[in-house]
């Protein structure tokens, strides 16, 4: 006869409760998790959200259209942002235009600059301290706008055009 083990002693006792255990360790994992994560809400006006992209996707038409593009010069000893605009048809240019540095990432980080005329279609405004790495840069007005990409501290003459669209 076997002598009897205590129950604490039986790997299979182990086995058994080790599968509820895990079960309510992973519960509590994820709960953890759901609470301090932000994922987003859903908004409740998605109707006006979808206009708003339409009218973001019109002023991409209206630059298109205008064969807007523009050369950007940054420059990182005197802290400046140098923009010189040409369009192949007439377009309307306002005394100051956005310029907005756009992190992949982390959208904390992003910066907008008010570029100010300085001669004809030729804008300047100051370099915000930027992380090395690469950044959307977006250039526009309410009824205009290009979008590029440029990687930081690159040197050299940034040149953004618009585009048609592309599906990727």
């Amino acid at each position: 006869m076997k002598p009897k083990q205590a129950w604490y002693k039986e790997p299979l006792v182990w086995l058994i409760v080790a599968i509820p255990l895990s079960a309510v360790v992973a519960g509590i994992t994820m709960l953890s998790l759901a609470i301090i994560s932000n994922d987003g809400l859903v908004v409740d006006d998605y109707y006006a959200r979808g206009k708003e992209i339409n009218q973001i996707l019109n002023r991409d038409r209206r630059a298109m259209d205008a064969g807007l593009r523009a050369s950007v010069e940054l420059n990182y000893d005197k802290h400046e942002l140098n923009v010189s605009l040409g369009s192949e048809a007439q377009i309307e240019v306002p005394d100051s235009i956005d310029f907005q540095f756009i992190h992949p990432v982390m959208a904390g980080q992003d910066h907008r600059v008010r570029l100010q005329q300085t001669s004809a279609r030729t804008f300047q405004g100051s370099l915000p301290e930027l992380t090395p790495g690469r950044w959307t840069v977006q250039l526009g007005t309410m009824k205009w706008r290009l979008l590029g990409s440029i990687r930081i501290p690159e040197r050299g003459t940034l040149v953004l055009r618009a585009d048609p669209p592309t599906l990727q």
